[in-house]
């Protein structure tokens, strides 16, 4: 009976740690005000650290290690509802966790990776880091945050016309200016991103985090240049600085299309590309249906319509691209029809887990949609780790600067990779 009691007042504890941990994810994929979120953590710290502590008490004052059964009292009652909460908490992210690795290995939008890792304070003459928090977690061992991983991903896209086959995008996401990490590290990815010579330059978000640091983008980013143009859509850390307006007119200034709740269309080797960004749920409204270039002549159609609808000339006028923060606004990229959703906001998870992978992932899907190339019809997802964060940490996480190269195909839904 002891050791039956133990087994599941473990499984508890990590369902209890898992629950918890869904909770934290789900706050921060909400527009909720700064203040209110920096509370909310708090709470959610101290009953992650409280509950078990409590439960280890009330069964001391009933001066026995295993379970009460049947409930002698309210408190008992209460510790074995909420140890049955935790229990079922942990089978379901167990199932859904191996539902993932058994979606992982099957067919993926993903032709081809190569990638390259580059050493971001090598030859720097000056502190990467600085500031008293930045030092601290850089000295961490395993930490990762000046070791940039360079992708050149292919990916197959169901709706790319033929004519566009090879057309690149150069995919970056969460700057976060802070001031932790030196400005001549940014330079250095924004060197990287140049080299990649992409046709399209797509900026998702969380570019400034302190009003100090808005300086730094014209400076930084105007190097960096689509060979038909650059985009961007803002974060929720963007919406920290006192001014956003700033933020959007610094950007703007830099070369940069603001593509916040709006739609925008180019033309690239004779086809037509519509872009638009939404920025929910931090900054609205979406980009309205009224003001789509192609509302006037296509219908909307169901995202479980078929490959042949997705195809067929008559069905669309313009290959579609969304770019939003947050991977949360994918089913709103299905029902406006995007070929190619682009987002970032959840860092990979920031700190991954040997064989388990990322946990703390801000978005209404958990870790679903932590990182990588994901297919829901019609639309081809790509989320990026990132370039950096608030906090300067990461493990078994490298941030990465993208190139993706998109093909003529099929593709296949799959979870990411």
């Amino acid at each position: 009976m002891l050791w039956a009691s133990l087994c599941i007042v473990a499984a508890a504890l990590v369902g209890h740690v898992a629950l918890w941990t869904v909770v934290f994810n789900r706050l921060h994929a909400t527009g909720l005000a700064r203040g209110t979120i920096d509370v909310l953590e708090k709470v959610i710290a101290l009953v992650v650290v409280a509950v078990p502590v409590a439960v280890v008490w009330q069964r001391a004052m009933a001066a026995t290690a295993t379970l009460p059964w049947p409930p002698a009292s309210l408190g008992d009652a209460m510790v074995l509802a909420y140890i049955g909460v935790c229990v079922i908490a942990v089978v379901r992210v167990s199932v859904a966790w191996f539902a993932r690795r058994a979606a992982s290995q099957g067919p993926t939008p993903l032709l081809a990776n190569h990638t390259r890792t580059v050493d971001l304070a090598k030859g720097m003459t000056e502190p990467p880091v600085t500031g008293f928090k930045a030092r601290v977690l850089s000295r961490v061992p395993g930490n990762q945050i000046l070791q940039l991983d360079l992708n050149d991903k292919e990916l197959v896209v169901p709706g790319l016309p033929a004519g566009l086959d090879g057309l690149s995008i150069a995919h970056i996401s969460d700057l976060h200016f802070t001031g932790g990490i030196a400005r001549s590290v940014f330079d250095a990815v924004i060197d990287r991103a140049c080299e990649m010579d992409a046709d399209l330059v797509a900026l998702t978000g969380d570019v400034v985090d302190h009003t100090h640091c808005i300086e730094w983008i014209v400076p930084t980013l105007s190097r960096l240049h689509g060979r038909h143009g650059s985009f961007f859509v803002l974060g929720n850390h963007d919406k920290r600085v006192r001014d956003v307006a700033e933020v959007r007119r610094s950007l703007r200034e830099a070369g940069y299309t603001d593509l916040g709740g709006r739609w925008h269309s180019i033309e690239v080797r004779g086809y037509r590309i519509v872009l638009a960004g939404n920025e929910l749920p931090w900054f609205g409204p979406p980009p309205a249906r009224t003001a789509d270039p192609d509302a006037a002549e296509t219908s909307p159609r169901s995202a479980d319509d078929s490959r042949e609808a997705v195809d067929s000339d008559d069905a669309r006028s313009a290959f579609r691209i969304l770019l939003s923060h947050s991977p949360d606004q994918i089913d709103w990229a299905r029902e406006h029809r995007f070929d190619l959703m682009l987002a970032g906001h959840t860092h990979g998870g920031q700190i991954r887990f040997p064989l388990v992978g990322a946990v703390v992932c801000p978005s209404r899907w958990g870790v679903k949609y932590a990182s990588g190339v994901y297919h829901e019809p019609p639309t081809v997802l790509h989320v990026t780790r990132g370039i950096s964060g608030l906090h300067p940490i990461r493990l078994n996480c490298r941030p990465e600067l993208t190139r993706l190269i998109l093909r003529v195909g099929r593709a296949a839904r799959v979870a990411g990779r």
